[in-house]
């Protein structure tokens, strides 16, 4: 590695910074000699570190000004309570667990900033950065009322012996929830963490929105009232709108109709208020195909149904080129919109749910597919064993079940024999569950075969998963997920 290493830096002779740290993945080395490291330090940071610090010892004297990145991150984000960073490491600490509608040093989150004050006790001569976050990454267009906690977090680090701030944002849409404002005061505080953030939304919000302002700023006030007042906790991978009601949605209709309606003159400021309505008309539209609201009783717009909000959704996704929802998802807005036209056409059924394909957890392509359910299923390539496919079913389901459940599913294979992919279903709290194993032999071919998952009692630390039985592609090329769904026992199945 310190090969690699000097290579690189001989080939970039003006880098500053490397980073040396493991991808993504919770996939630590089980090695004995890691195993021993990290019992000797007491965290998975550990030979991380002693790899981060031999590496900066061996560039040191050739390359004087570069210095080495190691996080604080994931499965390895406590502190080594032994080995101290050398004196060309930085540590990056990532608050990628903190709850983002609270502050880092709230009450909600000490656990977590406990680790960043013990890396700082720990190594006090050292530089700090901070990797922090300011998305919801399971669903980027939803409302996401903590405006004011970024303010709060990049004063808190700066107190604190921080020399380094980045704040990660969506990086894909420019509709959601006012990222213009976030950026431009995210970007002012840093520069300048005593900045008063108040005074800097005021600056925005007028110069930006014009004589719009003020309906949008009471509209962000509301939205923050509602999360406070039931305590949400967002964080990179809990999406939730369980802070609005059908009541709120309305009124916040109300309020931002009045906005456009104040600008209708200025065309430029008119299509950024326009933009700003997106999130919520997002809401208005989720809650409409979950069966929580009638899009005709939302006020501030003039919606006979809920196909029409849908539609008004489709055309702003294509007029304002929001392409991706949910981060590292394949799925994108146009396949989203698809998916909701087609939840929203079926009928409705308290004795039988069915999985929505934007509410499923993907990390494979949604392909067209006139045999599924909706013409869309997840495709997942054969050679895997990963659950690519996941689902969660709603809080709801708890207090009606029990519920017998089902998978769709068929695969593209040249093989006829064996093992194609298993189905089941998983508790992530009491670590059991059900698995079926599916033979090739069951769902080769264009049809969806339905396998039968067993009766349950339901709730969202159930999983849904499917995967394929990791074979050779020129055994097993795909398996294909169209849904799960489940049929309130002694209900008579209709789907």
């Amino acid at each position: 590695m310190i090969e690699v290493v000097d290579k690189l830096l001989s080939e970039n002779r003006n880098a500053n910074y490397l980073a040396i740290c493991p991808m993504d993945t919770n996939g630590k080395c089980l090695c004995h000699e890691c195993a021993a490291v990290e019992t000797e330090e007491g965290s998975a940071a550990g030979p991380i570190l002693r790899f981060a610090n031999r590496i900066g010892e061996a560039i040191a004297q050739k390359y004087p000004d570069v210095k080495i990145l190691a996080f604080a991150y994931s499965y390895y984000q406590e502190p080594a309570q032994k080995t101290r960073c050398g004196e060309n490491v930085i540590i990056q600490f990532c608050a990628s667990d903190f709850s983002m509608f609270h502050a880092a040093n709230s009450n909600e989150n000490k656990e977590r900033i406990n680790s960043f004050l013990s890396w700082r006790k720990l190594n006090p001569s050292t530089s700090f950065w901070i990797w922090d976050y300011n998305a919801v990454f399971k669903d980027y267009l939803q409302p996401f009322p903590n405006y004011k906690v970024v303010d709060e977090n990049i004063k808190f680090y700066a107190q604190n012996g921080a020399t380094g701030i980045m704040i990660q944002g969506d990086g894909y849409n420019t509709a959601t929830d006012f990222v213009s404002m976030r950026a431009w005061v995210i970007a002012h505080l840093l520069w300048n963490p005593e900045l008063n953030y108040d005074a800097l939304k005021n600056e925005f919000m007028s110069g930006y929105y014009g004589k719009a302002a003020p309906f949008l700023q009471e509209y962000m006030h509301m939205n923050e009232k509602y999360a406070m007042d039931k305590n949400i906790n967002f964080s990179l991978g809990k999406k939730s709108m369980d802070f609005l009601s059908p009541e709120a949605i309305s009124r916040d209709s109300e309020l931002l109709a009045k906005a456009v309606d104040t600008v209708k003159d200025d065309p430029v400021k008119l299509a950024r208020t326009e933009i700003a309505r997106i999130p919520l008309l997002y809401a208005l539209t989720i809650f409409a195909v979950d069966g929580k609201m009638n899009a005709a009783s939302c006020k501030g717009w003039n919606f006979k149904n809920n196909a029409e909000a849908i539609a008004e959704l489709a055309k702003r996704f294509k007029e304002y080129k929001i392409i991706n929802v949910e981060f590292s998802n394949v799925a994108d807005s146009a396949r989203l919109i698809q998916m909701l036209s087609a939840a929203e056409a079926r009928p409705a059924n308290q004795n039988i749910h069915q999985s929505i394909k934007n509410k499923a957890t993907s990390y494979v392509p949604i392909v067209n597919d006139k045999e599924a359910s909706d013409g869309l299923a997840f495709a997942i390539p054969g050679n895997t064993k990963e659950w690519f496919v996941q689902y969660r079913p709603p809080a709801e389901l708890s207090q009606s079940g029990p519920w017998h459940c089902y998978a769709d599913i068929r695969c593209d294979a040249e093989a006829d024999n064996g093992e194609a992919a298993t189905v089941g279903i998983y508790d992530i709290q009491t670590k059991s569950g059900k698995t079926v194993s599916v033979s090739v032999k069951t769902i080769k071919g264009t049809k969806y075969k339905t396998i039968d998952l067993g009766i349950h009692e339901l709730n969202p630390d159930k999983i849904f998963y499917a995967a394929p039985a990791n074979r050779p592609l020129n055994q097993l090329k795909t398996v294909y997920v169209d849904r799960f769904f489940m049929v309130k026992e002694n209900a008579k199945p209709s789907l």
